[in-house]
């Protein structure tokens, strides 16, 4: 088990548990996570928190999970889980958004990891 585990956790908590990014003051560009240092070279950024909607770009399965890579709607890709739906009901694409989930267990007695994951979104 790492030591301060928990501590370093909270300390991330905003930008991987709420999709809080940032954007570049000179050049707009946006991150996720959050970066230090612009590919224009700028060093000064503001925070930005994404809403989580997005589209799917590709996938692909490991092990028993789906990985994915989702475009948001605000032009930023994640890499990500994709839950609650089979593999072969994915599309190239499909509109998905992002939950708050469980993502790995540190033993029976150990830190439980929660992240953020992403659904389809339900057609109505």
């Amino acid at each position: 088990m790492k030591q301060f585990g928990p501590i370093v956790g909270w300390r991330n908590y905003k930008q991987t548990h709420a999709l809080c990014g940032c954007v570049c003051v000179a050049c707009k560009k946006k991150y996720y996570p959050k970066k230090y240092l612009c590919s224009c070279g700028s060093i000064e950024f503001e925070k930005k928190r994404f809403l989580g909607k997005g589209m799917l770009l590709t996938f692909t399965s490991i092990g028993s999970r789906c990985l994915g890579l989702v475009m948001l709607e605000e032009g930023v890709k994640i890499l990500a889980q994709i839950t609650d739906v089979k593999l072969c009901d994915l599309y190239i694409g499909m509109p998905v958004r992002a939950v708050f989930r469980l993502l790995s267990e540190d033993g029976p007695e150990g830190i439980i990891h929660y992240g953020i994951k992403f659904v389809p979104i339900q057609k109505a």
